[in-house]
């Protein structure tokens, strides 16, 4: 998608201008992702917990800090595979400069590839998502006591 002809100067003429823009839905989705980010977190924070859980009543495990890492590192891997299927439709349709709506996309690859093709690209994004969400959820167990909330 071009960006119109703005004077982008500053950060706010530039803010300004972001309503008036003409976005179609089909070219929406070349954007930041919301689908995506509507699947990522939730299956970021679900697995953490569920998995969490999962260590600490049935195997017995602390909660310290090997165990903060394993369960985000988990928490990762589901979250990479939750995703990667809207990442690769999401660039294929990046890649068509709007040519082809998601359904479209997402029908032209499982033709094409089936559905190992939904996972193109899979490793890149774990190597991306499970050092990040490893990161996030071994600091977020850090700070919490030092603004009076319990663990995770």
């Amino acid at each position: 998608m071009l960006l119109p002809s703005h004077d982008f100067s500053d950060g706010a003429r530039c803010a300004r201008s972001i309503p008036s823009t003409n976005r179609e839905p089909r070219t929406t989705y070349h954007e930041p992702s919301p689908p995506k980010q509507q699947q990522q977190q939730p299956s970021q924070c679900a697995t953490y917990d569920e998995v969490k859980q999962y260590f600490r009543h049935t195997l017995h495990w602390d909660d310290t800090l090997p165990t903060h890492l394993v369960v985000s590192g988990v928490a990762g891997l589901v979250t990479t595979t939750a995703i990667a299927p809207v990442d690769v439709v999401k660039t294929r349709m990046f890649m068509a400069a709007g040519s082809m709506t998601m359904m479209g996309t997402l029908r032209a690859l499982y033709t094409e590839q089936g559905v190992r093709g939904l996972f193109k690209g899979w490793s890149a994004n774990w190597a991306r998502q499970g050092p990040m969400t490893t990161v996030v959820f071994v600091v977020s167990e850090a700070v919490r006591p030092w603004f009076g909330l319990g663990k995770l």
